[in-house]
């Protein structure tokens, strides 16, 4: 186990190695959601000591991915009828995102700067592709974010930061085979080149298919996993 870990900025990447590190093990599911999280078996695993992993947990905490309970940390359990409604408010915000353009008619536009290097990003994407794992879900938070950012609203970016944070834990169901990492950059793709061809009901369409694909592939892989507990 790694000892150096009295100065501060050895510290604080240990704890940001301690926090990826469990982060990495709820969302690729690898933690049972009824087991209580034991410190001393993820401290080994991680190779950190107990302080920088108990800060992680305290961050991981704050990022609603685990649960404080008298005996200890739990990861969160999802249930279906709050992440449904949590879906259905992440589809009212994005697609306003465009619908408030298409509202402005000449007056306001997609900031086609963000546009194109979000399709230059995911064009590269597309030519080496990612394997599944937790990261895709961050990267597809990211691109969903920077198409609000060019859309002009921060209300609405806050917005869909805070949705983000609760379905994170759920979505990792959605990245765990190969097919859809690559639907999804195959989406993303169609959703720039529409809007950066000023064609916004087709962005917005395609838009709302990619959002209700994934719920769609999470219900199931969800529910098939966890059973009635997200269910209920």
């Amino acid at each position: 186990m790694n000892t150096d870990q009295n100065t501060a900025p050895g510290h604080v990447l240990l704890t940001d190695i301690a926090y990826r590190g469990v982060r990495d093990l709820l969302m690729s599911g690898q933690l049972s959601p009824v087991r209580r999280l034991v410190e001393s078996r993820l401290a080994v695993e991680l190779d950190v000591s107990r302080t920088p992993l108990r800060q992680a947990l305290v961050r991981l905490e704050s990022d609603g991915l685990i649960r404080r309970e008298e005996d200890g940390f739990y990861p969160t359990v999802p249930h279906l009828p709050e992440i449904r409604e949590l879906y259905e408010l992440r589809r009212i915000i994005e697609r306003q995102g465009i619908d408030r353009i298409i509202a402005a008619g000449d007056s306001l536009h997609h900031d086609q700067s963000i546009l194109r290097d979000l399709c230059d990003q995911w064009a590269a994407l597309g030519a080496d592709r990612p394997e599944p794992s937790p990261d895709i879900v961050l990267m597809d938070e990211e691109f969903h974010e920077q198409l609000l950012t060019a859309s002009g609203s921060r209300v609405l970016v806050e917005s869909l930061r805070s949705v983000n944070a609760k379905i994170r834990l759920v979505r990792m169901y959605d990245y765990i085979t190969a097919d859809r990492v690559e639907a999804t950059i195959t989406e993303h793709l169609a959703i720039l080149r529409a809007l950066l061809a000023s064609d916004l009901e087709t962005g917005k369409k395609l838009l709302e298919h990619n959002i209700d694909a994934g719920f769609q592939i999470v219900q199931q892989r969800a529910g098939n996993a966890l059973g009635p507990m997200f269910l209920r």
